[in-house]
């Protein structure tokens, strides 16, 4: 269930971007590259979801998109993240 919400946010995003990919291609790149950056060569798979998003967007011819949707693709890691370590340090303070 949390890979199809996963899955949902990702589709949802690039819709609202304007990039014409459908739901079959998106799960197929993002999976892909979700499932390649758990593989242990570099630190949480960054470098290697990038790349892999990367080149699957350039080869279908969609390249003028492809940073943008980098910059969300992490923000959704990144996000939460940011968020946690306010709440840590608003806790430590008080």
């Amino acid at each position: 269930m949390i890979w199809l919400i996963q899955f949902l946010q990702i589709f949802l995003i690039i819709k609202i971007i304007g990039v014409n990919l459908d739901i079959f291609k998106t799960v197929f790149i993002f999976g892909t590259s979700i499932l390649l950056g758990l593989l242990p060569i570099s630190l949480g798979g960054f470098g290697v979801r990038d790349y892999v998003i990367y080149y699957f967007l350039n080869s279908l011819g969609l390249s003028d998109h492809i940073f943008l949707i980098l910059i969300f693709f992490n923000l959704r890691y990144l996000f939460p993240l940011l968020i946690g370590v306010i709440i840590s340090l608003l806790n430590i303070r008080q």
